[in-house]
């Protein structure tokens, strides 16, 4: 058939093999059909490896999903699942079930892989240090039985030079920390001073509607003394709501937001083990998520 392609594109073969006693299995008429239709035999096998890594990843969310809106947590299930995602999120993620269950040991060994295991370099490498020394500390005050409102200052101290002079998910998580139980301001403010290329630069319709950077995580989930909400508002919002609630839809509480991006740590010590639907509004659009409190 490779020899002499003209006779796949009459189509009569291809029905014949499709209709015989012993017809052809489906995937192999799928591929003479495509093959009929000029597309290269590697192309059709990319294309289908493609299609088939792509269903993977979704089963794999969905049975996530399931495990999480379970009311008994599996952690070791959890893992398996988040493992099979292979990105470092999930990875993170797998720290955090760790930290849930008190397993200190596999969480820091988690920790220690993560950098060379997806070959963080330059920048990505340092902020995920920074981030990985603030989860190191929230391990030793876990191991202390204390928790972010028994701090001393030279750990608040600590605190504040993340905030303000570190990157990405640790400086986030230390303005988060500090905000909620010390009483700290901060907002992630857009510059306004600078409109030289307000009128040169072109329009990017995702960013004028914002559709493109509403973004809400909560971390640790599992979590069982308190939760951070990472959140990135559009460039047009000036607030948001955060409002979590029971799977019965009951309120459970409501935040008001401000700034650009930033987090919001919420104490769940007092709140009952199950779980929770978080979801960030901005006028008419929202983004959920569901968080496990054990």
């Amino acid at each position: 058939m490779s020899a002499n392609p003209d006779e796949l594109r009459k189509g009569e073969l291809i029905k014949y093999l499709e209709d015989k006693e012993q017809p052809l299995p489906g995937y192999m008429i799928s591929i003479l059909r495509q093959l009929a239709g000029g597309i290269t035999y590697k192309t059709i096998l990319m294309l289908d490896m493609a299609k088939y890594s792509s269903a993977k990843t979704q089963s794999a969310y969905d049975l996530i999903r399931s495990c999480l809106n379970d009311t008994i947590m599996d952690h070791q299930y959890l893992r398996n699942w988040l493992d099979n995602l292979d990105n470092m999120n999930a990875d993170l993620q797998i720290v955090s079930s760790y930290l849930a269950e008190g397993d200190y040991t596999s969480a820091q060994t988690m920790l220690d892989i993560i950098a060379g295991l997806y070959g963080l370099e330059g920048d990505a490498l340092v902020d995920y240090n920074d981030y990985k020394s603030f989860i190191e500390m929230q391990i030793n005050w876990q191991q202390q039985g204390r928790n972010i409102s028994d701090l001393d200052g030279l750990e608040i101290a600590i605190m504040v030079d993340y905030a303000e002079n570190k990157r990405g998910k640790a400086s986030m998580a230390a303005k988060g920390l500090l905000e909620y139980a010390y009483g700290y301001n901060y907002c992630d403010c857009l510059p306004v001073n600078d409109t030289s290329a307000w009128k040169s630069s072109v329009v990017d319709p995702f960013a004028v509607t914002g559709e493109s950077n509403l973004f809400i995580e909560a971390t640790p989930n599992p979590a069982s003394t308190w939760v951070a909400f990472d959140y990135e508002l559009p460039v047009y919002a000036t607030g948001a709501l955060l409002q979590v609630s029971g799977m019965n839809g009951k309120a459970i509480v409501s935040f008001r937001l401000s700034g650009k991006q930033g987090q919001k740590v919420w104490d769940i010590r007092d709140v009952e083990k199950g779980v929770y639907l978080y979801t960030l509004k901005v006028g008419s659009t929202n983004k959920s998520g569901k968080l496990i409190v054990e």
